[in-house]
Parts: C-alpha cells; structure tokens; sequence
C-alpha cells in the first residue's frame, strides 16, 4: 500500500510540475502571437498577418468577431457591429484630439530646444498621428453611416471568396470573353446571346457561393486605423516625455535649478506601473484557458498517432472543438 500511495503521489507532483512547466512555456514563447500568426496566415497569407500582427495585435479577435456576428449570421448582429463602430470613432476622434492637443503643448516645453531632438521628434509624430486618428475617425463614421442595410454591412466587411477561387473565376471568364471576340460578327446571334448567358450564369454562381465567404482584410484595417494611430500617439507622447526628462536629469546642469534624478524616477516606475496594470491580468486572463489547450494537444497528439480508431476519433476530434470553444 505504501508503494502504491508512494506512486500517485510521484504522479500527482509530476503533473503539477507539468503544468507548471506548461504555463512558463506559453508565456516565454509568447504563444498568443504563434497562435494568432498561425490563424491569420491560414486566412491572408504571411505577409498580410504579419503586417496584421505588428500593426494591430488584437486582429485575429475582430476577423473572428466579424466572421460569426456579421458574415455567419442571417440576424440584425450585422447593423449592431455598425453602430458599435461608429459610437467607437466618436470616442476615439475625442481622444486622440485631447492626445494631440497635449503633444501640442509639450512642444511649447521650456527646455524642449536643450534635450536631445528625438524628444521633439516624438512629439511630433504623437500630434500627427493623433490629428490623424481624428480624421480617420471621421472617414470610418461617415462610411459606417452609409451602410444602411444588412447586406451593405456584410458586404463591405467581407471579400468574395479566397484569391485561388478568384483567380480561378477570373481565368474562366477571360477564356469565355475570348471565344467571343474570336467570333466573327457574321456568326449567328443566337450563339453570341448563348454564350453572353452563360457569363451571366456563371458570375451569378460565382456571386451566390462566394459572396461574404471570409472577413476582409482591408476593411478591418480601414475600420482600424482610428485605433492604431491613438496608440501610436500615446505611445509616442509617453517616450518623448521620457527622453525629455531623461535628457533634463543627465544632462541638464545648465538649467535654471537643474533637474531632480528623483522626478525621473517617479516617472519611469509610475510608466512602468502602468503597464504592468493591463498587460499583466491580460496575460493571466490567456493563462486562464492553459488547462484547455494543454488537454487539446494531448488529444491531437493521440489522433495524430493512431492511437484511436473509427468513432473514437470522431469524439476526440470533438472534445477538442470543445475545448478550444472559448479560446
């Protein structure tokens, strides 16, 4: 009995470990971005999710958002994402003008033309984007405004199918277009109206089975661009105020009262702080589906090997859509 007691609790402490292990991996090899790369990839090719990914991180969650509540659905979901985003650039306009104004007044810093140029150079680009993201704002709401049927709203969120199917349907009708100019105009007419139907049909088929086929990447980056050009602004506000105040603190003797290392200080921890405020619960809401994906790969590694027959599979192919639900 000791032995068999001696093995489970070797067991029990070898799958804490385990999972242990298991949540420093997705955390050091930053398993959101693999993931979210993977699923892009699959959807725009490689460079478009890269381009997704540098520029817009949260890009994976808004296809997803856009493929089940507005190109998925036959319901009025479609008209609320519209007026989601349109209540969204009035925020953002609001914000970004308050971010540029504030970039505005830090050029009027008293010892702005005494620190390093990257110090204005940063407040430069965080009141260009900011003006920007206001105008952009402004754009997205006023074309948000003029889709106003479900079928505009999915239509201007969507592309007509993947390019291999396009390049296929574009290989077909310029072949079809051919035979009709090499046709001369003493051939009869009903052959010309024959074949000019048969275009017809096809585009028709065409439109019915690819239409609102897959989100669309130009529109989410229209859509987006508000969002990203805020952040950028911020961000670029928050380095120029640091190499402003760092300048200030190591190079700052000539000064009138000089500048206090203790000021800069407070500054980066307080930066530093408020990172850590959202980045951190984010990181820990993903860690929060790490049993789930850990039990998933234990059953792709079990399909993968053969292990399971028949009907097996079939439910352990279940349990992993299952589990990967939320995530």
């Amino acid at each position: 009995m000791e032995a068999v007691g001696l093995v489970l609790e070797v067991t029990r402490l070898a799958s804490s470990a385990f999972r242990l292990v298991f949540l420093a991996w997705e955390v050091i090899s930053f398993r959101p971005v693999r993931y979210h790369y993977s699923d892009l990839k699959k959807r725009f090719g490689g460079i478009q999710a890269l381009v997704l990914l540098a520029i817009f991180p949260d890009a994976r969650q808004i296809v997803h958002r856009i493929e089940r509540h507005v190109l998925d659905t036959e319901e009025e979901e479609a008209l609320v994402l519209r007026k989601s985003a349109s209540e969204d650039c009035t925020m953002l306009a609001v914000a970004a003008a308050i971010v540029a104004q504030v970039a505005i007044t830090a050029l009027g810093l008293e010892e702005i033309d005494q620190v390093h140029w990257t110090a204005k150079a940063a407040f430069i680009v965080s009141l260009s984007t900011g003006g920007l993201s206001v105008f952009y704002a402004c754009l997205v709401q006023q074309r948000m405004s003029s889709l106003f049927t479900t079928d505009d709203v999915k239509d201007f969120f969507s592309r007509p199918g993947g390019s291999k199917e396009s390049q296929d349907f574009e290989r077909e009708l310029d072949l079809l277009i051919n035979q009709l100019k090499m046709k001369t105009a003493g051939e009869e007419a009903t052959w010309r109206q024959q074949k000019l139907a048969e275009i017809e049909s096809r585009v028709k088929l065409f439109r019915s089975k690819n239409r609102w086929k897959s989100a669309s990447f130009h529109s989410i980056l229209m859509v987006k661009a508000p969002t990203i050009l805020l952040k950028y602004a911020l961000a670029a506000f928050i380095i120029g105020l640091g190499i402003y105040f760092g300048c200030l603190t190591f190079h700052g003797e000539g000064t009138p009262g000089g500048f206090s290392l203790k000021i800069f200080i407070v500054y980066l921890v307080t930066s530093f702080l408020s990172l850590l405020i959202y980045y951190v619960p984010a990181t820990l809401k993903d860690l929060e589906l790490s049993p789930s994906r850990r039990y998933v790969q234990v059953m792709n590694k079990i399909i993968r090997d053969d292990i399971a027959y028949g009907e097996e599979t079939q439910i352990l192919e279940n349990i992993t859509r299952l589990l990967n639900a939320n995530d």
